[in-house]
């Protein structure tokens, strides 16, 4: 991964900023870091573990800058008048000085020319931020992530209102905002994504208010495309009046009323080469070779990986495994007909696969190593297949959205794409094929 340090003189601050780069070419994302962060926060947080599949593929190029909350948002004793003018200051450093800055990279970089709009992300008071960029210059920032943000300047500034402190407050500023103001407009071209989780610490009233208030400004529905705790999120804002269709996509295939999510086949596909490559080495030196794929609660990665790489053994959380019967005895029964060589795939629920791999070598005198997929399996360019099912779902979630419809997933049974309501598809059991699974342990021998 291409990283590239900064550190540059602020007209509109009177100071030295630094931030990091990473990636080589893509889309420009800004990163706002948590509250009084820093410009390394997206490194030393792991986030680049997480963006690597994207920003190493060439897809994006994420931007982390300093904050300047211990001068503004957090200094609660201080005075709020100079604070918030502070704050202004270091909204303009972003505005004026990061946004050409990152446009400039971009374009030379990925050969473009113009203005490429920019998604900018963060959490906590990041995403307070992040949400604060993309309403105030929806012409700089097409794109939003913001994560458990807290939307309105009380936060900072508690009962202190002037105007400075009134345009860096969301919930006051869009309440106010005329139905037929041209941001609306943009709003419905650009894309943005609030969320919150349901934790102790949560604060989601503001989060909720920014969906009342996008209602009310004819701010069109929302297509929520994740798993099961994505559709509860879905579900919510539904009862906030906000329209949500869910569409399936998680790399697990583990959403009950689906047969299959976006991403699966991508992740699928990436694990079976990855095998296929680990196989090499496995052969030439006569040696077992443990994998771990991703799925917590689900082995269907695990399944189907196996039977496309002919392992010998598959070990998912849906079914209980002796060690003795299931993998000892079974590479006992390979050994007699010839094979030297032995590729086990574990599901990552199944869990303990370091523990697994010693075992085996100690009970079987084989040299045993264990292989971590991890999130090699998230990334890389979609399949044929995820991009036509994506691009069906999705274009089903809209025409379901156009015709007044909400608080439904979308969901592919056989090869038809149909729809349920959300509670009744979280209430669906998730059956295991376990027809496939004795399929596998047959063709393994």
């Amino acid at each position: 991964m291409e990283t590239q340090y900064f550190k540059d003189y602020s007209p509109a601050l009177g100071r030295e900023m630094e931030c990091k780069v990473y990636g080589h070419a893509g889309r420009p994302v800004l990163f706002i870091p948590c509250q009084d962060g820093r410009f390394f926060d997206f490194e030393n947080f792991k986030m680049t573990d997480v963006w690597a599949p994207w920003i190493e593929s060439g897809k994006v190029m994420v931007f982390s800058i300093d904050t300047m909350d211990k001068e503004s948002w957090s200094d609660k004793e201080g005075d709020p008048y100079w604070r918030i003018r502070r704050y202004e200051q270091w909204i303009d450093y972003i505005t004026q000085e990061m946004v050409p800055f990152i446009r400039d990279m971009a374009n030379r970089r990925n050969g473009w020319e113009g203005y490429p709009g920019i998604t900018v992300f963060g959490c906590s008071l990041g995403a307070t931020h992040a949400a604060n960029l993309y309403f105030r210059f929806p012409d700089l920032f097409d794109g939003l992530l913001a994560l458990s943000g807290i939307y309105t300047a009380e936060y900072g500034f508690g009962s202190y209102m002037d105007e400075v402190v009134y345009r860096n407050s969301p919930i006051h500023y869009l309440s106010n905002m005329p139905a037929d103001h041209p941001f609306i407009a943009r709003y419905n071209q650009n894309k943005g994504i609030i969320c919150v989780g349901q934790g102790d610490w949560e604060k989601p009233e503001t989060t909720f208010r920014i969906g009342d208030i996008c209602r009310e400004k004819g701010i069109e529905g929302v297509v929520v495309i994740g798993g099961d705790g994505s559709f509860r999120g879905a579900r919510d804002l539904c009862g906030e009046g906000i329209p949500c269709i869910g569409v399936p996509g998680t790399i697990d295939n583990d959403i009950a009323c689906t047969d299959y999510t976006i991403g699966y086949d991508t992740a699928l596909n990436t694990a079976m080469e990855m095998i296929d490559r680990i196989r090499d080495t496995t052969e030439s030196h006569d040696r077992c070779s443990v994998v771990e794929v991703m799925g917590r609660r689900c082995g269907d990665i695990a399944l189907h990986t196996s039977i496309a790489v002919g392992a010998m053994a598959t070990l998912v959380p849906e079914v209980p495994y002796d060690f003795e019967r299931d993998i000892v005895a079974r590479m006992k029964l390979a050994q007699s007909t010839g094979k030297r060589h032995y590729i086990i795939v574990v599901a990552e629920g199944v869990g303990h696969t370091q523990e697994l791999t010693e075992r085996i070598q100690a009970s079987t005198g084989i040299e045993t190593r264990a292989t971590v997929l991890g999130h090699v399996q998230r990334g890389g360019s979609p399949t044929l297949r995820d991009r036509v099912v994506a691009s069906r779902m999705g274009y089903h979630a809209v025409e379901l959205l156009h015709n007044g419809a909400s608080n439904r997933v979308v969901a592919l049974k056989g090869e038809q794409v149909v729809d349920f309501d959300i509670t009744e598809a979280l209430n669906m059991p998730r059956i295991f094929d376990e027809n496939l699974y004795r399929v596998s342990a047959r063709l393994s021998i």
